[in-house]
């Protein structure tokens, strides 16, 4: 009987409220088919650990607290990549905040989802990362769409980049919970055409409060 390797790797959690990061921990324990590490440290000293980490972790997931400012997201998201550029990040939040999602894909982000989804979204959203996509969760996409519909409040579309008809549809089926490879197969792309496709997508998108 020939045994499967399970693939190796360390998790940080940037920590904000800790009953929420127990829950991440323990979903992080369901993925029988990766060998998980998991670590964990406080956001608010989030610049002084990067700085002396030497564990090298993989990803990141990032709980970003409430009323964080898009520019201090920024500067912490810069301070990542400098020290660990190859690490992917995660980015997570009890409610949905349009400037985290501006910031999506930005600086190794790779996707971002909310504290309050259920778990199996949750881990939807990192089992996509961790084989290697952008991924944003089923709620994140609702709460987006329904920004766009008041983009003259909250959202714009750079006018000179207009969403086109693939990318409404895409958007559209990623709102409704539709997996990521059905979308892909549907739109005949394959992973990296689908990773510069999403990433095209939120190029255009200016998230204002």
């Amino acid at each position: 009987m020939e045994l499967k390797c399970k693939s190796a790797f360390t998790v940080h959690i940037f920590e904000s409220i800790s009953i929420y990061t127990l829950g991440i921990a323990g979903l992080l324990t369901d993925f029988e088919e990766y060998e998980i590490t998991k670590t964990i440290s406080p956001e608010s000293s989030l610049d002084k650990y990067v700085k002396k980490d030497s564990s090298g972790a993989e990803f990141y997931i990032y709980h970003v607290p409430e009323n964080y400012s898009e520019v201090e997201l920024q500067k912490n998201l810069r301070t990542l990549s400098k020290y660990n550029p190859a690490a992917k990040v995660i980015l997570c939040s009890v409610n949905f905040s349009a400037p985290i999602l501006s910031v999506t894909f930005y600086k190794g982000v790779k996707g971002y989802f909310l504290l309050s989804e259920n778990p199996e979204k949750i881990k939807l959203v990192l089992t996509k990362i961790f084989e290697g996509e952008v991924m944003l969760s089923e709620k994140v996409m609702h709460y987006y769409l329904k920004l766009k519909e008041k983009q003259n409040v909250s959202v714009l579309i750079n006018k000179n980049a207009m969403l086109n008809l693939q990318e409404e549809s895409a958007l559209e089926m990623l709102s409704q919970g539709i997996q990521i490879d059905i979308i892909r197969d549907q739109l005949n792309m394959k992973t990296k055409k689908w990773e510069t496709f999403v990433k095209g997508i939120f190029d255009k998108i200016i998230c204002m409060n």
